[in-house]
């Protein structure tokens, strides 16, 4: 049994007002959407698209992540200790039951690879090192 492709030939004036007639229909939804978000909160959105089964959320700034009640409950962010102070830092987005999560070490200080990234990652010799830190560059 072979499997044949069936091809529809579409005139390029039918397939033109068929993206004018598309993209119509977007911009008068969304002309819609926008009328009814005005009238409600972030809040009052979210619920009602949830209601509908519908995922949903509101940007937040950073205030609002932090007071988040469920990225709470999931650690999403974590103190950790470094030399000069403590650091809030976001943690991974998901835990496995057998896997120890968040960060391994320490946040590096400014600069403290630099030599590494220099030569390691971008093949600069020492002499090239050597001047840029002459000039006080990699400070």
């Amino acid at each position: 049994m072979t499997s044949s492709k069936i091809w529809i030939k579409v005139s390029p004036h039918l397939a033109h007002r068929s993206i004018v007639f598309l993209r119509w229909v977007v911009l008068h939804y969304l002309a819609e959407i926008t009328r009814w978000t005005r009238t409600q909160s972030a809040a009052e959105v979210t619920s009602v698209l949830i209601n509908n089964e519908i995922a949903a959320h509101s940007v937040q700034s950073s205030a609002e992540c932090l007071a988040d009640t469920q990225l709470a409950h999931r650690k999403n962010f974590i103190w950790t200790e470094h030399p000069d102070r403590r650091c809030l830092v976001e943690n991974t987005r998901f835990s496995l039951s057998r896997s120890e999560v968040g960060p391994k070490a320490r946040a590096p200080f400014l600069g403290e690879h630099s030599f590494e990234v220099l030569s390691d990652f971008l093949a600069y010799d020492e002499n090239r090192i050597a001047d840029l830190a002459a000039l006080e560059i990699l400070e």
